[in-house]
């Protein structure tokens, strides 16, 4: 399931293991994380945030954490 390449159908889009840039293996797997609001009672999707979008946050956690 690690190799490149590798895609499952999940419900916001593709799940995949991704990390290998920022942890030396794809060891995370990710999907688009979903942010939503309540509006009127009802649960909307605002937004979709993938692990690209992602990326520069985490990297900037562990340049933290490695100090």
């Amino acid at each position: 399931m690690r190799s490149p390449g590798f895609t499952m159908v999940g419900i916001y889009g593709s799940v995949e293991f991704v990390g290998e840039e920022l942890y030396g293996t794809n060891s995370v797997l990710s999907t688009p994380l979903p942010f939503t609001q309540i509006v009127n009672g009802e649960q909307k999707v605002i937004a979709l945030v993938t692990w690209e979008e992602m990326k520069p946050l985490v990297a900037a956690v562990l340049e933290l954490k490695s100090d």
